[in-house]
């Protein structure tokens, strides 16, 4: 008889396995879903910081791209001056 009910009976439900597996699958996808996100915010964020990146240093490039065709302007003044002062003497050499 007793060989009899324990056949009849359905399996002992066991909430702690039950438990331990929806706790693995909440944290297994709460870190996936927080990855995925963290990575796309990141991409977004990089693309940003990026292009103000590039707007800073395009402005600082047009100074200094002015500065430097000022210096050129300059070398080049100081060059001729220089040519006509010593223009005497480079024809001297030069014969």
């Amino acid at each position: 008889m007793v060989f009899f009910f324990s056949i009849d009976r359905e399996p002992p439900f066991n909430y702690i396995n039950t438990a331990l597996f929806f706790i693995g699958v909440f944290i297994i996808a709460f870190f996936s879903f927080r990855y995925t996100i963290d990575r796309v915010i990141l991409e977004k964020l990089s693309t940003i910081y990026k292009t103000i990146h590039e707007l800073k240093r395009s402005k600082v490039e047009k100074d200094q791209k002015l500065n430097a065709d000022e210096a050129i302007a300059q070398v080049q003044d100081e060059v001729t001056d220089w040519f006509l002062d010593n223009k005497k003497e480079l024809e001297r050499l030069t014969i």
